[in-house]
Protein backbone atom coordinates (compact mmCIF):
# COMPACT_ATOMS: atom_id res chain seq x y z
CA UNK A 1 0.00 0.00 0.00
CA UNK A 2 2.86 2.28 0.01
CA UNK A 3 3.79 2.71 -3.50
CA UNK A 4 2.66 6.42 -4.18
CA UNK A 5 0.99 6.50 -8.27
CA UNK A 6 2.95 8.22 -10.59
CA UNK A 7 -0.50 10.84 -11.04
CA UNK A 8 -3.35 10.74 -9.52
CA UNK A 9 -6.37 12.53 -11.33
CA UNK A 10 -9.53 14.43 -10.59
CA UNK A 11 -11.49 11.60 -9.44
CA UNK A 12 -8.87 9.00 -8.39
CA UNK A 13 -9.54 7.33 -4.68
CA UNK A 14 -6.26 7.79 -2.33
CA UNK A 15 -5.89 4.91 0.41
CA UNK A 16 -2.88 4.36 2.44
CA UNK A 17 -1.66 2.93 5.70
CA UNK A 18 1.65 2.32 7.25
CA UNK A 19 3.06 -1.11 7.66
CA UNK A 20 1.70 -2.45 11.18
CA UNK A 21 -1.66 -0.66 10.34
CA UNK A 22 -4.79 -3.79 10.77
CA UNK A 23 -6.97 -3.60 7.54
CA UNK A 24 -9.77 -3.29 9.90
CA UNK A 25 -8.44 0.66 11.11
CA UNK A 26 -8.20 1.23 7.63
CA UNK A 27 -11.54 -0.12 6.91
CA UNK A 28 -13.58 1.98 9.66
CA UNK A 29 -11.70 4.69 8.89
CA UNK A 30 -12.94 4.85 4.77
CA UNK A 31 -16.46 4.29 6.11
CA UNK A 32 -15.92 7.47 8.63
CA UNK A 33 -16.11 5.41 11.87
CA UNK A 34 -13.58 7.74 13.50
CA UNK A 35 -14.67 11.33 14.94
CA UNK A 36 -13.17 14.18 13.25
CA UNK A 37 -11.11 16.18 15.50
CA UNK A 38 -9.51 19.11 13.01
CA UNK A 39 -9.87 19.77 9.69
CA UNK A 40 -8.10 22.19 7.82
CA UNK A 41 -9.24 23.67 3.87
CA UNK A 42 -6.31 23.92 1.60
CA UNK A 43 -7.95 23.88 -1.66
CA UNK A 44 -6.81 27.06 -3.76
CA UNK A 45 -3.51 27.85 -1.93
CA UNK A 46 0.07 27.33 -3.86
CA UNK A 47 1.88 24.18 -3.14
CA UNK A 48 4.38 25.89 -0.78
CA UNK A 49 1.60 28.09 0.97
CA UNK A 50 -0.22 24.52 1.26
CA UNK A 51 2.79 22.48 2.88
CA UNK A 52 3.80 25.29 5.05
CA UNK A 53 -0.13 25.30 6.38
CA UNK A 54 -0.69 21.27 6.57
CA UNK A 55 2.38 20.85 8.77
CA UNK A 56 1.68 23.82 11.30
CA UNK A 57 -1.88 21.75 11.34
CA UNK A 58 -0.40 18.60 11.58
CA UNK A 59 2.05 19.72 14.16
CA UNK A 60 -0.76 21.44 16.27
CA UNK A 61 -3.15 17.95 15.67
CA UNK A 62 -0.33 16.08 17.57
CA UNK A 63 0.47 18.36 20.38
CA UNK A 64 -3.67 18.33 21.04
CA UNK A 65 -3.93 14.35 20.85
CA UNK A 66 -6.07 14.47 17.38
CA UNK A 67 -6.98 11.47 16.34
CA UNK A 68 -8.69 11.91 13.01
CA UNK A 69 -8.67 14.65 10.48
CA UNK A 70 -10.46 16.24 7.31
CA UNK A 71 -7.68 17.80 4.62
CA UNK A 72 -9.90 19.32 2.25
CA UNK A 73 -7.62 19.31 -0.67
CA UNK A 74 -9.75 20.21 -4.12
CA UNK A 75 -9.96 18.21 -6.95
CA UNK A 76 -7.75 20.35 -8.72
CA UNK A 77 -10.26 21.42 -11.60
CA UNK A 78 -8.60 24.72 -12.44
CA UNK A 79 -4.65 22.80 -12.61
CA UNK A 80 -3.05 22.83 -15.44
CA UNK A 81 -3.42 19.55 -17.71
CA UNK A 82 -6.20 18.51 -15.32
CA UNK A 83 -4.24 16.89 -13.19
CA UNK A 84 -4.31 18.09 -9.01
CA UNK A 85 -1.00 19.86 -7.84
CA UNK A 86 -2.46 19.75 -4.35
CA UNK A 87 -4.03 16.34 -4.28
CA UNK A 88 -0.80 14.78 -5.46
CA UNK A 89 0.91 16.75 -3.37
CA UNK A 90 -0.29 16.40 -0.49
CA UNK A 91 -1.00 11.90 -1.08
CA UNK A 92 3.23 12.61 -1.24
CA UNK A 93 3.81 14.60 1.98
CA UNK A 94 1.88 12.63 4.20
CA UNK A 95 2.93 9.49 3.45
CA UNK A 96 6.53 10.55 4.62
CA UNK A 97 5.28 11.92 7.78
CA UNK A 98 6.27 10.39 10.73
CA UNK A 99 3.00 11.00 12.74
CA UNK A 100 0.63 10.07 9.77
CA UNK A 101 -0.76 6.26 10.23
CA UNK A 102 -3.25 5.99 7.70
CA UNK A 103 -5.37 7.93 5.41
CA UNK A 104 -7.99 7.76 2.18
CA UNK A 105 -10.19 10.14 0.11
CA UNK A 106 -13.02 11.15 2.35
CA UNK A 107 -17.07 9.85 1.62
CA UNK A 108 -18.62 11.88 -0.69
CA UNK A 109 -20.52 13.66 2.42
CA UNK A 110 -17.06 15.05 3.43
CA UNK A 111 -15.98 15.98 -0.15
CA UNK A 112 -15.20 12.82 -2.01
CA UNK A 113 -12.25 12.68 -4.01
CA UNK A 114 -11.58 16.21 -3.30
CA UNK A 115 -10.80 15.32 0.91
CA UNK A 116 -8.96 13.38 2.89
CA UNK A 117 -9.52 11.20 5.99
CA UNK A 118 -6.22 11.32 7.85
CA UNK A 119 -5.43 8.72 10.99
CA UNK A 120 -3.07 10.10 13.37
CA UNK A 121 -0.44 8.35 15.42
CA UNK A 122 -1.11 8.83 19.08
CA UNK A 123 1.46 11.39 20.96
CA UNK A 124 3.16 9.63 23.64
CA UNK A 125 1.50 11.94 26.24
CA UNK A 126 -2.01 10.91 25.21
CA UNK A 127 -1.06 7.37 24.69
CA UNK A 128 -2.84 6.12 27.69
CA UNK A 129 -6.09 8.10 26.84
CA UNK A 130 -7.30 5.82 23.89
CA UNK A 131 -5.33 2.12 23.73
CA UNK A 132 -7.38 0.69 20.74
CA UNK A 133 -5.79 1.06 18.10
Amino acid sequence: MDDVPSRLFQEDQMLFAVPGVQKNVLKKLRKGHYDLDAEIDLHGLSSRSAQSQLLNFLHRCVEKGCRCLLIIHGKGYNSPDQLPVLKNDINIWLRQHRDVLAFCSAPRSHGGAGALLVLLRLSDKFADKDDDL
